[in-house]
């Protein structure tokens, strides 16, 4: 949105397309993703844009959650740092290396 798109744009242009969202943010100048998470949104963008993910869990889809989280981390941490000064501190989500719950 600092680079020009508003709400009603976002929500008219990119919808539910992740994969077009993200690299709409890549060209802005956000950091491309590692592959992990890559590899995540081109399989979770198809089925989130006609909300089936429920499908993608039932036809076996499987990932390394941990490193998804990773860098996802890294994504919002890029994402954070581009913001206001007055935010809060960087994302905090649990990396691959943290212990399972």
């Amino acid at each position: 949105m600092g680079h020009g798109w508003t709400d009603d744009a976002l929500a008219r242009d990119l919808r539910h397309d992740l994969v077009r969202a993200l690299d709409e943010a890549w060209q802005l100048g956000l950091p491309a993703p590692g592959r992990p998470l890559a590899d995540f949104i081109k399989s979770l963008g198809p089925a989130y844009a006609v909300h089936r993910i429920d499908a993608l869990v039932a036809g076996g889809y499987a990932c390394d959650i941990g490193a998804v989280l990773g860098e996802t981390t890294q994504l919002l941490d890029a994402v954070a740092a581009c913001l206001s000064p007055a935010m809060p501190g960087a994302a905090t989500l649990p990396t691959s290396s943290s212990p399972s719950a």
